[in-house]
């Protein structure tokens, strides 16, 4: 029996409902993986499985660092806004209704 190796490039999951049906979500991706689309792939999915819950109304990320240019892009990707921005952070939406 051949063995199969599994390895984890990263993570993405959401911190919790909101009352006001908000999902926060957030991700890391190793550096060897940035810039291939798994990630832009994994929120996109991730957004669709939320949308059909019909129980989360929108996904933020929040406080993303204005450096952070690979994030924004990932966040530009699945079609999130910018909602809030300071010199140093901004908050994104993703409103699924």
């Amino acid at each position: 029996m051949d063995l199969i190796t599994v390895k984890a490039i990263g993570t993405i999951g959401f911190k919790g409902l909101e009352p006001d049906q908000s999902a926060e979500v957030g991700y890391k991706i190793v550096k060897s993986c940035e810039g291939k689309g798994y990630m832009s792939s994994a929120l996109n999915l991730l957004s669709k499985w939320a949308y059909d819950q019909k129980i989360c109304l929108s996904i933020t990320a929040s406080k993303v660092p204005i450096g952070n240019i690979g994030s924004q892009r990932v966040l530009d990707k699945i079609g999130f806004e910018k909602v809030r921005s300071s010199p140093t952070e901004i908050d994104f939406e993703l409103r699924l209704e």
